[in-house]
């Protein structure tokens, strides 16, 4: 595929073929952007586990769907549900608003892994408002509070994830 680069788009190419080989997806991504190769770096960014990145470039390219999908994948439902709706993607939103409800409470989450909320670095995600499904993770689990699911701290805190 290389041979129809030449120059510059040549060098780019093999750098690209490079980063995808030892894995270093979010570098690749950048190169796709500069070449203005979008639903590629969507793709890589994804693969990087940067989902967030890749449903805001995504959401600029104006695919709502595509973003909604990515957020969904990532655990942020409540921005998920937010973009079907607001998108008209009636039997997505259902969808999402379904896998909401089955969400395990924080109290759940701490009964189930014997472990008080207090202990935890808990807290309503920044953005977006939200009603306690993303909140931010153990402290002491994971070095600094990091956005998950509550069904992604259970797997934290159970030493699932």
């Amino acid at each position: 595929g290389l041979v129809f680069y030449r120059g510059r788009d040549r060098r780019e190419a093999e750098q690209l073929a490079a980063l995808l080989r030892l894995g270093r997806y979010e570098e690749a991504a950048d190169v796709a952007l500069r070449r203005e190769r979008y639903e590629e770096a969507i793709d890589y960014l994804v693969r990087a586990q940067k989902g967030a990145r890749a449903a805001q470039l995504a959401l600029k390219l104006g695919q709502s769907r595509k973003a909604a999908e990515i957020f969904e994948q990532t655990g942020d439902l409540t921005t998920a549900l937010q973009i079907f709706e607001s998108a008209g993607i009636a039997d997505r939103a259902r969808d999402v608003r379904e896998k909401l409800e089955r969400e395990p409470t924080l109290d759940e989450v701490a009964a189930e892994t014997g472990l008080a909320t207090g202990r935890m670095c808990l807290a309503p995600r920044a953005q977006g408002g939200g009603d306690g499904e993303i909140v931010r993770g153990a402290r002491w689990s994971l070095g600094s509070c990091t956005t998950v699911s509550r069904t992604g701290l259970r797997g934290i805190l159970k030493g699932t994830l």
